[in-house]
């Protein structure tokens, strides 16, 4: 068996398109700085589909190998300061003011991602 990268339900290997969800696990990505469904980050999340992208960052469900869950990464991205090699996972920030710009936008998301939204649901 093998798990979709996109809804993560189990399916037989033989195949190449998840029955639950239609998800080809050979599909291009549509812009080529998004992560390869697959890449594994920190030897613990797989990454799978790519679920929005906006000025700023990309979300992707992944998988939790250590929760054995699904989760969403949100990843700091904004296409005017920085790209990526496609199929690498290294981010490279454009120089000058354009740096300035992408660590202030990153040290944002960054204290965004650590605040407490328990009491907003």
């Amino acid at each position: 068996m093998k798990r979709c990268l996109r809804c993560f339900q189990n399916y037989e290997e033989n195949k190449t398109e998840c029955p639950w969800c239609g998800f080809q696990e050979n599909q291009q990505l549509k812009e080529p700085q998004y992560l390869s469904a697959g890449t594994v980050l920190q030897n613990r999340y797989e990454i799978g589909a790519v679920v929005g992208a906006g000025g700023f960052g990309i979300t992707y469900a992944a998988w939790d190998r250590v929760l054995e869950q699904r989760v969403a990464i949100k990843e700091y991205m904004p296409g005017e300061f920085s790209t990526r090699t496609p199929g690498e996972t290294r981010v490279s920030v454009y120089g000058g003011e354009k740096e300035e710009q992408y660590k202030n936008g990153r040290d944002k998301f960054y204290e965004e991602s650590q605040r407490d939204y328990s009491g907003d649901l």
